[in-house]
């Protein structure tokens, strides 16, 4: 599997989180203090969904759905999404969603092609094994090494195929080495990713990997279409995760609009305010009181 593990502070609030890509699978693993993350204020994709399927095992905290069927899961649960309900789709999002702690999140979101889920939409039960190497995936501050977080995310993916959740040929691929390519690719994109670096140009990349330009955009395509990630491309993806991080970064007590901007690799406060107005997103300031509304 390729892993990126970062960990970030703002204001008064902190953030561990780890990324994993593996063949018909990714996830997100996160332990967040004192953010909450509002996709009232996240841009959807232009593009239809990419028929992924999202499991969400929420460990810690509470999450709140504000459209659609405006479920409310209490921690601990698992819950299985479509991409649509979770990302929204055709520049839509009719199911948006906020996401806290009181004060501590943990989560972890594990997305699928949606043929490898057994289970139907909606709650999910999980047996034990799975719920414990959950737990133990998310212990982001104990793992020391990569080795150390993949033990125990492919033992949940294992206890997933023993339970009957997901296909046992998913297992197989995605606790396998994957493409020589992407290692290849994200040996460069890797550190960037850790240091939420989020603006690098193609050139950077180039010059980190000895590929051209045409290839890293060639191959990137190919990896945001392999994993199913929101955007078509380099520029749609980074722009869309650039601003979801600082949709969930003005969230921090403390945390000022300066900070977040520079943090998320803003030129300046008024660049980021081009950037929320581009995409239809409220002014930092007014989304900043959106953010301290009660859940």
């Amino acid at each position: 599997m390729l892993v990126a593990r970062g960990s970030t502070k703002i204001g008064a609030a902190s953030m561990r989180w780890a990324l994993t890509f593996a063949s018909r699978f990714w996830s997100v693993l996160v332990v967040r203090d004192g953010f909450t993350l509002d996709t009232r204020f996240v841009p959807p994709p232009d593009g239809p969904p990419k028929g992924n399927a999202i499991l969400y095992v929420l460990l810690e905290g509470i999450w709140v759905e504000l459209g659609g069927k405006k479920r409310t899961f209490n921690a601990p649960t698992a819950f299985l999404l479509t991409e649509e309900e979770y990302e929204g789709a055709h520049g839509k999002r009719d199911a948006p969603y906020r996401a806290k702690g009181t004060p501590t999140f943990r989560a972890l979101e594990l997305h699928f092609v949606e043929k490898d889920m057994l289970v139907p939409f909606g709650e999910v039960k999980l047996g034990e094994a799975a719920w414990q190497a959950a737990k133990d995936a998310v212990d982001l501050a104990k793992h020391k090494s990569d080795e150390e977080l993949l033990a125990p995310l492919c033992d949940l993916l294992r206890a997933l195929g023993a339970d009957g959740t997901i296909s046992e040929s998913l297992v197989e691929v995605a606790t396998k080495q994957g493409s020589p390519t992407f290692a290849r690719l994200w040996r460069a994109l890797r550190p960037m990713a850790e240091r939420l670096y989020l603006a690098p140009s193609m050139s950077e990349v180039s010059q980190n990997t000895g590929m051209s330009e045409r290839q890293i955009d060639r191959h990137v395509r190919s990896f945001v279409e392999t994993f199913g990630l929101v955007g078509a491309g380099w520029r749609p993806a980074t722009k869309h995760i650039r601003l979801r991080l600082a949709v969930l970064l003005l969230s921090a007590e403390e945390a000022t609009i300066a900070d977040v901007a520079k943090m998320v690799g803003y030129g300046s406060t008024d660049a980021m305010a081009r950037a929320f107005r581009d995409a239809n997103i409220p002014p930092p300031t007014t989304l900043r009181e959106h953010l301290k509304e009660p859940m």
